[in-house]
């Protein structure tokens, strides 16, 4: 199999390729490399501008049930006490935002389902001269592309979808599935789609442990859809232990499966924001580095601040790695909206690109990173043959 036509590939791999199919009636040949895909159809790179390569716009990452093994494999430390519980158990409003951005848990907090809020904040964006965000939200957490779709045709932001699977507890896939089958369902997402609406990109891969068989298999179908299908891939460290280390073991499992590092967004990047010796070994080996939870209130737990990714980028730009730097917020929760008082999506062209303007950054660089990497990593390469 390993020279067959990616066409056959694909149909062996169980994938239907329909004529009259929508977007997904070009996807088995090389017909969309040098396009991106929105949620609209396909678009000219020329035509993003200022783009956010990872957001969320619609999503439910609350706790599917508040069994013990549940909050384990989330992450997330489970409530106790009186006041705790009565904080997570409450609907989000005003007098919760303080305790809320300190780090207590509120479940309404992980639930961002208002299309109608989607649209107004997304409007605030494209007011500040944004033109097109990355909606990273996996399967298993909420995703909608036809309300992605709604969106875009409402504000005129172009919206490209992710194709990715949702970590545990929020769903089995990339438990049960070997890698076959893993990247069955990222190229139907890709190639495609849900009523016509295909995704333009792999992504958000939350990988929880390197060194787990369930990641390996993630990976392993992450790059080997990648090469199939010319999209790009935007993978999330776990952030439990050493950044650094766990960057390296992502980069090292995605080359060992055939993945081309340089289509790779290597996300969480401000972790290291104030290690640049460990970032600059990161870029030599070809990923984008994403920087990609600017605009969250500063607290007494803050460890990397906003300024402190800002310094990093003007040094590596300047150090001639402008080419593979990203930033975006990663709205996730309903406090970083500007409904609740946090900067929304408008963030980063409302206020942080003056901020590095004035602590340095020249008008290329901003460019490059707002405007020209994000462009790029969005651009379909040709098709590296089928899916093994």
């Amino acid at each position: 199999m390993r020279h067959l036509p990616l066409r056959i590939g694909l149909l062996l791999l169980g994938i239907a390729i329909l004529p009259g199919a929508g977007p997904a009636r070009s996807a088995a040949g090389g017909e969309r490399a040098g396009q991106v895909m929105t949620v609209t159809g396909l678009v000219s790179p020329a035509s993003l501008g200022l783009t956010l390569p990872h957001e969320h716009l619609l999503i439910d990452s609350r706790l599917p049930d508040e069994a013990e093994d549940t909050w384990a494999l989330s992450g997330r430390r489970r409530p106790t006490g009186e006041r705790a519980l009565a904080i997570y158990r409450a609907p989000l409003a005003m007098d919760l935002l303080g305790p809320v951005a300190l780090g207590s848990d509120n479940r309404d907090n992980w639930l961002l389902d208002s299309e109608e809020t989607a649209r107004r904040e997304l409007a605030e964006f494209r007011s500040f001269g944004g033109r097109t965000l990355v909606e990273l939200t996996p399967r298993g957490l909420g995703r909608d592309l036809a309300a992605l779709h709604r969106l875009a045709v409402a504000t005129g932001v172009q919206i490209v979808a992710g194709a990715g699977v949702a970590p545990s507890p929020w769903g089995a896939a990339g438990h049960g599935p070997d890698a076959a089958a893993l990247t069955r369902e990222l190229l139907a997402d890709l190639l495609t789609g849900e009523g016509g609406v295909c995704a333009g990109v792999i992504g958000e891969l939350r990988v929880l442990d390197p060194a787990s068989e369930r990641d390996r298999r993630l990976l392993m179908a992450a790059a080997r859809a990648s090469r199939a299908s010319g999209a790009a891939i935007v993978v999330t460290p776990p952030g439990r232990g050493d950044p650094g280390a766990e960057a390296t073991a992502i980069l090292d499992l995605l080359a060992a499966a055939g993945a081309d590092l340089r289509r790779v967004a290597l996300g969480r990047a401000e972790r290291l924001a104030k290690d640049l010796p460990r970032l600059t070994a990161l870029l030599a080996r070809g990923p984008y580095l994403l920087f990609d939870a600017l605009g969250e209130w500063p607290h007494v737990n803050t460890l990397v601040s906003d300024h402190d990714v800002a310094v990093a980028l003007r040094e590596l730009s300047r150090a001639g790695h402008g080419a593979q730097l990203l930033v975006s917020q990663g709205v996730a929760a309903k406090i970083r909206l500007k409904a609740y008082g946090g900067g929304g999506y408008a963030f980063i062209p409302e206020q942080y690109r003056p901020y590095l303007r004035k602590l340095g950054l020249t008008e290329g660089e901003l460019q490059a990173l707002l405007v020209t990497n994000p462009q790029r990593l969005l651009t379909l390469a040709a098709p590296q043959g089928d899916a093994r």
